[in-house]
């Protein structure tokens, strides 16, 4: 098996599952494939069950997958595991986001001189705590109530970058803005944005009402 193209089919099977193309993932499954979600009673035996559990779902969602890693662990000639780590912003119909440290772990075999996928294991990491190294000692109620790490379901204003980058930020974390001819700057708490919109523009998507500082020079 060549490790390094599993990688890169990996990945890719991953990005269109995540664009809600799921033929590319279907069509790689082994007949015999588990497959396990990232929730309680997300487990499905078998290629067959599998299409028809997802011929059945339907929703709205979007998905947003970024900082992809991919990584592989040959076990045998004919077996490898490809493990890939991501952030996953999930997008409700309600302009809401939700973000979680995703990981996917596909087992990959060689049969008949096919590749397919026999175990395809998704999770989602708990909050770390940096004085834990293995055991969730210092978690308390965090992990007593298996809150996923990342950040919480909120209303987002879609900033539109100057260097065509797509963010989703939230509403509480605006510090000010400036007006900057037709594009303008967004301030956090942490960082600056670029927006390629005009300053009324962002007033609108926001939904509140902007107070406008004027600079009076005497």
């Amino acid at each position: 098996m060549e490790y390094r193209v599993l990688e890169t089919r990996s990945a890719d099977i991953l990005t269109k599952y995540y664009s809600n193309e799921i033929d590319s993932f279907l069509n790689a499954c082994h007949e015999d494939i588990l497959w396990i979600g990232p929730a309680e009673k997300h487990v499905i035996r078998t290629r067959e069950a599998l299409v028809d559990a997802f011929s059945q779902e339907e929703h709205k969602l979007e998905f947003v997958l970024s900082d992809l890693k991919v990584f592989s662990i040959g076990l045998t000639e004919r077996s490898c595991e490809v493990i890939m780590f991501f952030i996953l912003d999930t997008i409700w119909p309600d302009s809401s986001v939700g973000r979680a440290d995703q990981r996917i772990q596909f087992s990959w075999v060689s049969e008949n001189g096919e590749e397919k996928i026999k175990l395809c294991h998704i999770s989602n990491a708990i909050k770390y705590d940096e004085r834990d190294r293995i055991y969730p000692v210092h978690y308390e109620e965090i992990y007593k109530k298996n809150v996923c790490s990342g950040e919480r379901r909120t209303k987002r204003v879609i900033v539109n970058g100057v260097d065509r980058a797509l963010v989703f930020l939230d509403r509480s974390w605006i510090a000010y803005v400036e007006s900057s001819g037709s594009h303008c700057v967004i301030y956090t708490l942490t960082a600056h944005l670029n927006q390629c919109r005009a300053l009324r523009c962002l007033n609108d998507d926001i939904g509140i009402c902007l107070c406008a500082v004027m600079k009076i020079i005497l």
